[in-house]
């Protein structure tokens, strides 16, 4: 989390470059994120499409250019369907919840190493008083550490992430564990949302979310699935 924040704050007033950019402006911004450790992207949420993704992340992709991939082509040609909703999802996040990050997890298909595990940390950035319009993401290539979980769990050092349950977990964003948390607190949803800094209706939002996300349709369920994370995240 602390990683996008500064970069957004290293990049400072250069992130404007890309709202409207040109050869030589796009060129300076590849060469400030080029040589980082993570694969740096921009996307535009009214379009719901990339406008700036780093070289190093287009080369395991196979494509040169954004251009050619107009509104969602771009997630349905590279993430998986099963995925797909967390772009929705981070759309829906920021127009709740405009201050807060959105983190995500999604396989991608690359075109040499074929599918990958990828993780996300996205913050708004530019003019966000009438809505937040563009995003800066940070992604990790995560494939071989969460194979290597998953392999120690026949180690029974990590059980819990084995199972379904867990994987379906990896899926939610920062928020919406905080929510998943609180529920097992048996707290109501005033409480939350004073807890979190937000309205009652974004903690309502969440709830939903989570419904859909973790496939369960009764307040109960999502309270076990908040135990479940309680265990996982007391096992780190």
């Amino acid at each position: 989390m602390n990683e996008v924040k500064a970069l957004a704050a290293e990049l400072g007033d250069k992130l404007s470059l890309i709202v409207d950019p040109d050869n030589e402006s796009v060129e300076l911004l590849h060469q400030l994120c080029d040589h980082r450790p993570y694969y740096v992207a921009v996307v535009n949420l009214i379009r719901v499409q990339p406008v700036f993704f780093c070289n190093k992340g287009k080369e395991p992709l196979g494509i040169q250019k954004l251009e050619g991939f107009p509104g969602m082509s771009f997630y349905t040609r590279f993430l998986s369907p099963e995925n797909l909703p967390v772009v929705k999802d981070g759309i829906s996040h920021f127009v709740t919840d405009p201050t807060a990050p959105f983190t995500m997890s999604y396989r991608v298909r690359t075109e040499s190493l074929g599918w990958r595990w990828f993780y996300g940390v996205s913050i708004p950035f530019g003019d966000t008083s009438s809505g937040v319009k563009y995003t800066l993401t940070i992604l990790r290539d995560v494939e071989e550490s969460f194979e290597k979980l998953l392999a120690d769990t026949s180690k029974g050092q990590i059980g819990l992430l084995a199972s379904f349950k867990a994987r379906r977990l990896l899926q939610l964003s920062q928020r919406e564990k905080q929510v998943l948390l609180l529920m097992a607190e048996d707290i109501t949803t005033q409480q939350m949302a004073e807890e979190l800094h937000i309205s009652s209706d974004t903690v309502q939002f969440h709830r939903k979310q989570l419904k859909r996300k973790l496939k369960v349709k009764t307040s109960q369920g999502l309270v076990r699935y908040a135990l479940h994370l309680q265990e996982f995240l007391s096992g780190q």
